[in-house]
């Protein structure tokens, strides 16, 4: 063959009738439509009973939650009947010992009123008992009672002498609060006078240093006070170097001031002597191991630093006082109220050891002194700096 399909070719293979292929076409075509009825119906069918099924499943948890329900109506009605069994036997119980509660009861009554009624009710009491063991049993709940009541009125007695020396005492102690407040309070009010005159010390040192500054008359002698200035205030003496007059004529405080440090970096202060041994200082502090501080508030506050309060010191009594304390304690009399007097041992207490250290609220002053004392140094130094480029 040459490849070409014509109308020809396709027509001359066809042997079987049209009429016959139409024919069987259309009965497949009928049954086809009778499958899909049938399906149709099947379908529909199967709805239904999926419906029942859902129904009778839902019928049946229904039946399954009133079965469970039933079943601890059941339980529930079991738990009652042991319950109610059980009351019944605490009733019998307590029935019974309702009656020998009552006869208590009544051998009770007959003892409080032998105990606490008049002698007559008392012997009436012990002439119609017939029961020997009763009357026994009288008897020595009456001797046990004389004796209780007496041990008794003797502890009432130690316990009234013991408070009332716990009172003396106590008001006693509330007296020396009293004064340890006073002068606590004396000694706050001391601090914040001493802050804040050293901060108005500041302020001025800084406002001439600053006039200094703004004139031009930038020296060594300026440079010496800055010097002596950075190193007694409260600054972190390791972290701040070491100013040498040959290699340097300022301070650059960006590197060497730094925040005042805690603990005791901040209290001890290291100088260089070999230094500034040789710095003539016409600074208006003189040079002194006390700092700045200390000897500004000299100046302020008068010569007379005995009668003067020291931020570093904590206040001691003194002998006069502690010997005329124990002269008052020691004349103290307590009375008993029952006729008689005690008088309380005190001994002589020891003077304790005179130590200085530092109070919190100046630590917490300095470090903030010492903060603004940087900054305002600062901001000094660099107007300085540009004055002697100029």
């Amino acid at each position: 063959m040459d490849g070409k399909v014509t109308l020809k070719h396709v027509h001359n293979g066809l042997e079987a009738d049209v009429t016959l292929l139409q024919h069987k076409l259309d009965g497949v075509e009928f049954t086809m439509k009778l499958k899909d009825q049938e399906i149709k119906a099947l379908a529909v069918k199967n709805q239904e009973t999926m419906k029942q099924n859902k129904s009778l499943r839902h019928h049946t948890k229904e039946l399954e939650h009133g079965e469970k329900r039933f079943e601890s109506i059941i339980a529930a009605q079991k738990e009652q009947i042991k319950y109610f069994k059980d009351q019944v036997q605490n009733y019998d119980r307590l029935r019974e010992e309702n009656v020998r509660l009552k006869n208590e009861m009544k051998s009770l009554d007959q003892i409080q009123i032998a105990l606490g009624g008049t002698r007559q009710q008392a012997e009436d009491i012990i002439r119609n008992e017939n029961s020997i063991e009763s009357l026994g049993l009288l008897a020595s709940i009456l001797k046990k009672s004389l004796l209780d009541s007496d041990s008794r009125k003797n502890l009432l007695q130690t316990e009234l002498r013991k408070s009332k020396n716990e009172l003396t005492r106590i008001k006693r102690q509330e007296a020396d609060l009293r004064c340890e407040y006073e002068s606590i309070k004396q000694q706050f009010e001391s601090l914040k006078r001493n802050s804040e005159k050293e901060v108005a010390f500041l302020k001025d040192k800084f406002s001439q240093l600053a006039s200094k500054a703004t004139q031009g008359t930038v020296n060594e002698s300026f440079n010496n006070s800055i010097r002596r200035l950075i190193k007694e205030s409260p600054v972190n003496f390791h972290r701040t170097p070491v100013c040498n007059r040959s290699s340097q004529d300022f301070i650059d405080l960006d590197d060497c001031v730094t925040p005042p440090c805690s603990g005791a970096s901040q209290s001890v202060i290291e100088i260089n002597d070999s230094s500034h041994g040789d710095i003539a200082d016409d600074s208006p502090l003189p040079a002194s191991s006390m700092g700045m501080f200390g000897i500004q508030r000299a100046k302020m506050l008068g010569t007379d630093t005995s009668s003067k309060f020291s931020i570093f010191k904590s206040k001691q009594p003194s002998f006069s006082e502690s010997t005329s304390s124990n002269k008052l304690k020691s004349n103290s009399v307590t009375y008993d109220g029952l006729g008689g007097s005690s008088k309380e041992d005190i001994f002589p207490t020891p003077m304790g050891v005179k130590r200085s250290r530092p109070l919190k609220i100046t630590l917490s002053k300095l470090k903030k002194l010492s903060a603004d004392a940087g900054l305002c140094l600062k901001m000094h130094l660099s107007g300085s700096k540009r004055v002697a480029h100029l």
